[in-house]
């Protein structure tokens, strides 16, 4: 019984509620000029009599009738003559509804909407977070957000909340200043709110001296500061507190921090706390380079240099660069230091392209205290191609250097058609090779193998590899001894292979007596046993090539050749 006693007042509970229901105004949206917009609302209660329209130039009245809608259908009403004053309205409804009560709209003026006060700008998550207080406007019914910049105001979003955060600026970079304007549905805005700055941490490291200056400037309307830090467990701790006043600070180094943050307490009805950006300290004891070793250094085919290396990787390092010098340029590379460091690095030096020459290397690094280590010179190695005969050439290189690793052997290579051949393994600097016809290029290259220890004692490799030094080769001759003008073999002239390996060429034809019957610079082109127009009698007559290929070298082959009729 008790149960249902219980469910029977419920029920008569709700049946009171809709008894004594009211009748709800219409939405006042916003004022545009001398017209009032407004979005009317249902109410089932009874038959729609008319909207009453009250204005008032005091927002706490005395208010008097303005007017009436009686269309449910229409949404506005015109206030004429009324732009340039100030004017509040509110609305009442009208409906037949016997013993139910007219509830009235918000008032609201034709101002421009009330400012939304902004509180805080705090970095959360490493993202921006904007909060501020709501327009006292009931009309507004969204927010600009402003980003205020050296060049003006960017427009960032409009977002009906009260807070915002930004997700395309990295607070790390700067101290970023916002502005929030308040928008009504008739296109309204408020005044510009004051602008809010993030605020920004810098820190300084002083590993020499075990100490950070942070600065930082300070967020508006702040009552309280303080230096914060995330350990590398992930605990919030305070650290200091800081004088209200203060944009700088200086402290010890402490160990196991991951990073930094101002935490700032500002002024307001509500506590309000606004972040800082994470700023990351090193927090490492000094450890100073001591060891550097070079590891290689490649000479690639286009003639850039890649230079290898190892180092004690837990060193604290400021910079590093590589110099060098050759014969026609003496200049330095800087390294972009990785974090942490690795024990191996590699880095292209492409500003020396297509210069070949002999470059000697120095890996230098600088240490946070400035401290500079310097490794050994060890220098590149340029091998080339001449000419000792027609049947030979000579192929050399400068020798190796490196006072950190001693030589193991040369290896000279013969590189064919993406073929590497293994041609000599010693310790000379030269090579004489024969030199053959051929139908193609071939090139050479050498690899330096050395052993060195690291102080470790560890046994560690060094490889220097050459540039690519290539023979065009020499080129193909046949000549025919003998042809008919009016036989199989029409014309005489050579027959060639490799000729991508000639620069220039020259066919001579002579008579018996040494007179000159034909001559021609075309390869395609033969002696068809004319004189001009006159045919010549058959008989033996002499010939001359000559030939220069691209080593510069000249080629001359003289022989005899028997015209057949």
């Amino acid at each position: 019984m008790l149960k249902r006693v219980f469910i029977l007042a419920f029920v008569l509970s709700g049946i009171y509620v809709s008894l004594s229901a009211q009748i709800l105004p219409p939405i006042l949206n916003c004022v545009t000029n001398d017209t009032i917009h407004f979005t009317p609302v249902s109410n089932s209660c009874g038959n729609f009599i008319s909207y009453e329209i009250f204005t008032s130039p005091n927002e706490n009245g005395p208010f008097t009738l303005l007017g009436s809608v009686t269309d449910p259908s229409i949404t506005f009403f015109e206030h004429l003559n009324s732009a340039g004053q100030t004017n509040f309205y509110f609305l009442t409804p009208l409906f037949d509804c016997p013993g139910e009560v007219s509830m009235n709209s918000d008032t609201i003026s034709n101002r421009p909407p009330d400012v939304g006060i902004l509180h805080t700008v705090s970095v959360e998550n490493n993202f921006i977070t904007l909060m501020w207080e709501a327009s006292t406007s009931p009309e507004v019914i969204d927010y600009s957000v402003f980003l205020f910049t050296d060049t003006g105001l960017d427009f960032i979003a409009n977002t009906p909340d009260l807070t915002f955060v930004d997700m395309a600026r990295d607070p790390n970079l700067a101290s970023l200043s916002y502005l929030i304007v308040a928008n009504d549905g008739c296109g309204n805005r408020s005044i510009f709110g004051d602008p809010i700055n993030s605020v920004f941490l810098n820190i300084a490291e002083s590993p020499c001296e075990q100490e950070i200056l942070f600065s930082w400037d300070r967020h508006a309307n702040v009552v309280g500061q303080e230096l914060w830090a995330i350990t590398n467990n992930g605990n919030e701790v305070l650290i200091e507190g800081i004088d209200v006043q203060a944009e700088t600070l200086t402290i010890s180094s402490i160990p196991d921090i991951e990073s930094y943050f101002i935490r700032s307490t500002i002024a307001g009805e509500q506590a309000r706390i606004s972040n800082s950006n994470l700023v990351v300290p090193q927090n490492e004891a000094l450890v100073f380079m001591d060891e550097i070793f070079i590891t290689s250094v490649n000479t690639l085919n286009d003639n850039n240099l890649e230079v290898s290396w190892c180092w004690n990787e837990d060193a604290d390092l400021n910079s590093s660069r590589i110099t060098y010098t050759s014969l026609i340029e003496s200049n330095f590379l800087n390294v972009a230091l990785s974090n942490p460091l690795t024990s191996s690095v590699e880095e292209n030096i492409a500003f020396i392209a297509g210069v070949p020459d002999i470059y000697t290397f120095q890996v230098e690094s600088t240490d946070v205290c400035d401290g500079i280590f310097t490794s050994q010179e060890i220098s590149s190695i340029l091998l080339q191609i001449s000419t000792v005969s027609e049947a030979e050439i000579r192929v050399g290189w400068n020798p190796y250097e490196y006072a950190d690793a001693r030589l193991d052997s040369y290896q000279l290579f013969e590189s064919n058609n993406g073929n590497d051949i293994l041609i000599y393994e010693g310790s000379a600097t030269e090579q004489i090779l024969p030199r053959v016809e051929n139908s193609g290029e071939t090139c050479y290259f050498v690899v330096a193998n050395a052993t060195g220890n690291l102080l470790d004692g560890t046994e560690k490799q060094t490889q220097i590899t050459s540039n690519f030094a290539c023979s065009a080769g020499l080129p193909i001759i046949r000549m025919p001894n003998a042809f008919n003008p009016y036989g199989r073999n029409s014309i005489f002239r050579p027959l060639f292979g490799n000729t991508n390996s000639i620069t220039t060429y020259k066919m001579s034809i002579f008579n018996r007596w040494g007179e000159l019957l034909f001559q021609t610079n075309t390869f395609d082109e033969g002696w068809n046993g004319r004189s001009g127009l006159k045919e010549m009698p058959q008989g033996v007559y002499s010939y001359l090539l000559e030939v220069e290929v691209q080593s510069g070298e000249q080629i001359t082959r003289q022989g005899n050749v028997l015209l057949l009729r």
